[in-house]
C-alpha cells in the first residue's frame, strides 16, 4: 500500500516544482519534485559539518529535506531547504551564511544552485 503525502505545504511545493520544470531547461526542479514525492526516509538530512566539507565559499545549494545542526560552517553559503533545525538556523546565520525555503528559491531562480543529495 502506497502512502500519500498529506502536508499541504509539501503537496503545493511539489506541484509548483513540476510546473516550474515544464518551462525550464534545467532538470533541477524536476529532480527536487521527484525527491520530495518519495518517502521522508529518502529525503536528505545533511548536517552542517558535511555541508561545510562539500561546499565552497559563496556557493548556493538546495537540500531536498532537513538541514541538521551538528558541526559548524566555516564559510558563507546560501542554503535552501524544506526545513532546518533551530540549532542549524542559528549556526548558519552566525557563520554569515543565509537560509531560505525552497519556495524562496522558486521565486529567485536556479542559476548557479547545486542539489545536495
Amino acid at each position: 500500500m502506497k502512502l500519500k503525502k498529506t502536508n499541504p505545504r509539501i503537496l503545493g511545493l511539489i506541484k509548483s516544482l513540476y510546473e516550474k520544470s515544464e518551462g525550464s531547461k534545467t532538470g533541477l526542479w524536476r529532480a527536487l519534485a521527484q525527491r520530495l514525492e518519495g518517502t521522508n526516509q529518502n529525503w536528505a538530512t545533511p548536517n552542517l559539518s558535511r555541508l561545510s566539507r562539500i561546499t565552497s565559499k559563496g556557493e548556493s545549494i538546495v537540500v531536498p529535506g532537513k538541514v541538521l545542526g551538528t558541526g559548524n560552517l566555516d564559510h558563507s553559503v546560501n542554503i535552501y531547504a524544506v526545513s532546518a533545525s533551530m540549532t542549524a538556523i542559528s549556526k548558519i546565520t552566525k557563520s554569515g551564511s543565509s537560509f531560505g525555503s525552497i519556495e524562496d528559491l522558486l521565486t529567485k531562480g536556479s542559476k548557479g544552485v547545486r542539489l545536495v543529495k
